[in-house]
Order: structure tokens, then C-alpha cells, then sequence
């Protein structure tokens, strides 16, 4: 990533009510790696690096394009899978300034060479390896044509004829679709949190009080407020762990609520590398906190965790 871009993008961060210690924590360029998140000076454990407001993560709660869309969000299938928040995100790219994710969408990569982007003649070295049943293409292109193309095409108002081929064509649709599959989240809604859109049928009775900003939150500080406290996890952290998103079996799918799917900006600026984690993603009510789980000397890279997905899963 170039370093203007990094600066523009922490620019935009700050703008955006994140907090993020910048003498902690630096966004470099690893030969050959690509960017990552490395230590300016040494951290302790439990520290929290960065933190950003719900609202700032992109998913399909926090883009206005499913309140804008109401009921044909459903009727074209928009709700189920990815395709809801691929849409989201191209539209949100196709708004240029005027979307509230900008800065963050132009530092996301825009080119991958997985095999979701090899010509057929290639992915046949690929047969009788798992990576075949993992790829998806054919999956995600019926996606594109039954659900997204037919969408776009019945709101000329939300989606311009003359912004289709930039920023909705198969090619952004795959791209976005492998951003997501790379960097994004796991964010479940907070009980009382609901989108645009969805009823408030099950909130009755619960706070909705005004949401604090990241920027009010002191990195070092403890909760002394026992209602703002983090929901214990049983034998876990007291404020739940934000987990990558990791491909499951279909019964987990089935499960799996396809908004909780978020991208969260600065968090996907950190890499992944096997028992090598030294943070993670915490989410609370009103934020999410990356935080350290371990000391990190000056210049050691910062290190988040995407699991122990298999290797046909990182290769897709």
C-alpha cells in the first residue's frame, strides 16, 4: 500500500470517530507481502491499539442502500448469502465521495490472484484437490445474474446506466465478493441494535441510548459503568471475540446470519499467520477494540488470527 494511501485512509479513520494510538502502530509495506501492522514501539499486553464505532463497520446494517431498497431487499434475495453486502459495497463505491466508506474502499485491493480469477485451462491443475469445491465461481456468478443484475436493473434511480459497467459488472462483483472472503468479520448485532428496515418487534423494553463515539475512549481505561460493561462469554473474554470469517460446514452456514458478515476498516490492515496472533477483535456495545494478547516488541509485525482454516481455504 502506498504510503499515501495509508495516510488517507488513517486521515479518513480519524475523521470517521476511530481511535487508534498512531506511536503504537504504523501500516507499512512487507516485500512481497503486501501491507501489514507493525509495532513503532513495544506494547503491552492487553492494549488496546485501535478501537471504531459499530457504525463504521460496513455491512448490510450500516449501509443505507437496504432501507433505500425496502421490500424488494427480500424479493430479490438480497437477505440470503453474500450478495446483499457485495452490492452494498459496490454501490457504496459507486457513490465516490459521497459515501461515508470511501477512503477505506479505495485502500482495499483491487486485484487478486486466487484461483477465483484463473482461466479455466489453469483450474484444471487444480482437479482432484479440495480447492475445486472450494472456489465457488459458479455459485457466486448464479448470484450475480438471478439476484444482483435484476436489483440493479429495477432501480436506474440507486443504480446509473452510465455507472454499471465501472462499478457493477461480474469482474467488481468477484472482486468485492473475494474482499469479503480475505478481510471480512464476523459482527453480531448487539442486543437492541437493529438495522434500517428491521422491526422493532424484539426490542421492546431494551436502551437505546445514545451511542458514544470511539474517540471518547481512552485505550488504558477500565469500565466502571456495570450497564456499559461488555457481555461475558461463558469461558471466555469478557467482551466477545470478533471472529474472521471462515468458510464452515453447511450446517454452521445454515446457522450463520449473513448480516453479522461486516467489513471493519483498520482491522483488515492487520495480517494473519498461523500460532502467530499477538491481537485480536473485541466487540462491545457502542465499539469494536483491537487488542493486544501479548507483548509486541518494536518492530515485530502485529498479528491478527483467521483461525485454522485448511489450506484449500486459503488458497480459494
Amino acid at each position: 500500500m502506498p504510503s499515501e494511501v495509508a495516510s488517507e485512509l488513517l486521515h479518513w479513520f480519524q475523521q470517521q470517530h476511530g481511535a487508534i494510538d498512531t506511536t503504537s502502530m504504523g501500516i507499512v509495506d512487507f516485500p512481497g507481502h503486501g501491507r501489514g501492522a507493525i509495532a513503532l514501539k513495544d506494547i503491552p499486553e492487553d492494549y488496546t491499539i485501535f478501537s471504531l464505532p459499530r457504525d463504521l463497520t460496513l455491512s448490510t446494517r450500516t449501509s443505507t442502500l437496504l432501507a433505500l431498497m425496502g421490500k424488494a431487499w427480500t424479493d430479490f434475495g438480497l437477505h440470503e448469502g453474500w450478495a446483499g453486502l457485495i452490492l452494498c459495497m459496490m454501490w457504496e463505491e459507486s457513490r465516490g465521495a459521497e459515501s461515508k466508506w470511501s477512503a477505506y474502499l479505495a485502500a482495499l485491493p483491487n486485484k487478486f490472484d486466487t484461483p477465483m480469477f484463473w482461466a479455466e485451462e489453469d483450474l484444471k491443475e487444480l482437479q482432484g484437490t479440495a480447492v475445486v469445491d472450494k472456489i465457488g465461481r459458479h455459485e457466486a456468478e448464479r448470484d450475480y445474474f438471478e439476484k444482483v443484475t435484476p436489483a440493479v436493473k429495477s432501480r436506474p434511480d440507486l443504480f446509473p446506466q452510465e455507472k454499471l459497467a465501472q462499478h457493477f459488472s461480474l469482474e467488481r462483483y468477484h472482486l468485492n465478493g473475494s474482499r469479503i472472503l480475505s478481510r471480512s468479520f464476523h459482527v453480531e448485532k448487539w442486543r437492541g441494535e437493529h438495522a434500517e428496515g428491521e422491526d422493532d418487534d424484539d426490542d421492546e423494553g431494551k436502551d437505546h441510548g445514545g451511542e458514544d463515539s470511539a474517540m471518547d475512549i481512552d485505550p488504558q481505561s477500565t469500565v466502571n459503568n456495570e450497564s456499559d460493561a461488555p457481555v461475558p462469554v461463558v469461558g471466555g473474554n469478557e467482551s466477545e471475540e470478533a471472529e474472521l470469517e471462515e468458510d464452515e460446514d453447511e450446517d454452521d452456514d445454515d446457522r450463520e446470519d449473513p448480516a453479522d458478515v461486516a467489513m471493519v476498516p483498520m482491522a483488515d490492515m492487520l495480517n494473519a499467520r498461523f500460532e502467530s496472533e499477538n491481537a485480536k477483535l473485541f466487540y462491545e456495545e457502542h465499539e469494536l477494540k483491537m487488542v493486544t494478547t501479548k507483548p509486541i516488541k518494536a518492530g515485530e509485525q502485529i498479528w491478527n488470527t483467521y483461525g485454522d482454516p485448511p489450506n484449500s481455504d486459503l488458497l480459494r
